[in-house]
């Protein structure tokens, strides 16, 4: 195994968000997402990441995270840090699945809809520059 990688996990996450009306219904439109950042629990580290094509791959030290945050295009920071929690584990290649967001922009009122979704799905659509890196990580797919 690669002495670079040392630790490290490959993690894959995606992020949707969905428009939601004042009472709570989700509709099918979609606001490009721009990026996502994780959150370390133990050490309390950030780490963004941009979206592309709504999912992002990453080489992270291992341990345990939220999703700490996504920022829709041209706008601030939706923060979250909540559960669904996910661990990396050192040399594994960890598919976190999406996240679902929906908001209601008049009020700016925001909540997770639905979280870890088909991972394989995911895992999936990711381009072949991004299974490049992680064929060349040398890690495991969990």
């Amino acid at each position: 195994m690669d002495s670079s990688n040392s630790g490290n996990s490959m993690l894959v996450i995606g992020a949707q968000l969905n428009a939601m009306n004042p009472v709570g219904d989700v509709y099918n439109r979609h606001y490009m997402v721009s990026a996502v950042s994780v959150k370390n629990l133990a050490s309390g580290q950030v780490y963004n990441m941009a979206l592309d094509s709504g999912h992002a791959v990453a080489k992270l030290p291992a341990g345990s995270y939220c999703l700490n945050s996504l920022r829709p295009e041209n706008s601030s920071p939706l923060v979250y840090c909540g559960k669904p929690f996910f661990t990396l584990a050192p040399h594994k290649i960890v598919v976190a699945g999406y996240f679902v967001f929906a908001i209601d922009y008049s009020d700016h009122n925001y909540t997770l809809s639905n979280a870890l979704i088909d991972k394989q799905v995911l895992f999936n659509q990711l381009s072949k520059t991004e299974l490049k890196s992680l064929e060349n990580f040398d890690g495991e797919k969990e």
